[in-house]
């Protein structure tokens, strides 16, 4: 355990789900090893990698990997928009993370590809969406929330009781002043 490295992570880890793992884990032992690339850089399973430290144990099952620093990063995107439950605004971020690498990794379908020049390999929407758990609807939706509402509404909103993703695509729509301003209604309480 003490010889995993950890980066930074893209969300922050729940400690009461860091407990759950370690009641888990105390009661029935761990049922899915993390994952590390060759030099024990976590990619996958921080939540249970705490849950280790937490019960003080000093080995820990583990899947030893050799990845590309963006196929790791892509791993652990995956592992948070599947697996965690994060908002539609996080899981948005997640999306457009998720598909920046993939286009430097030259996997993504883009506008001007057409049947006969693309590879087979290429991943479209519709692909991206499905694996991911996502209809493309949705998968859409939580893009254009991630592109479109203003940052500070973002971190105001994320998570939150008003994370819902058609009231969010709306607000979305709107110029950046007006959604600042009905966050600050929301926030503050002054109106649902």
């Amino acid at each position: 355990v003490e010889d995993i490295k950890v980066r930074i992570r893209l969300r922050t880890p729940s400690e009461g789900k860091v407990d759950e793992i370690a009641d888990s884990i105390s009661k029935i032992n761990l049922l899915n090893p993390i994952t590390v690339d060759s030099d024990y850089t976590l990619l996958c399973g921080y939540h249970r990698l705490l849950a280790f430290q937490k019960l003080e144990i000093k080995e820990i099952p583990a899947v030893v990997k050799d990845a590309d620093v963006r196929y790791a990063e892509l791993a652990e995107i995956d592992e948070n928009v599947i697996r965690a439950e994060i908002g539609n605004i996080n899981a948005g971020n997640h999306i457009i993370r998720r598909e920046k690498i993939l286009d430097e990794l030259g996997i993504l379908y883009k506008r001007g590809d057409n049947r006969f020049t693309t590879a087979e390999e290429k991943l479209t929407v519709t692909d991206l969406a499905e694996g991911i758990g996502y209809t493309r609807r949705s998968y859409t939706m939580r893009k254009q929330i991630a592109q479109k509402l203003h940052p500070e509404v973002q971190d105001l909103l994320d998570n939150t009781e008003w994370d819902v993703l058609t009231e969010l695509v709306k607000l979305s729509g709107e110029p950046d002043h007006i959604q600042l301003k009905v966050c600050d209604l929301l926030v503050t309480g002054k109106c649902r």
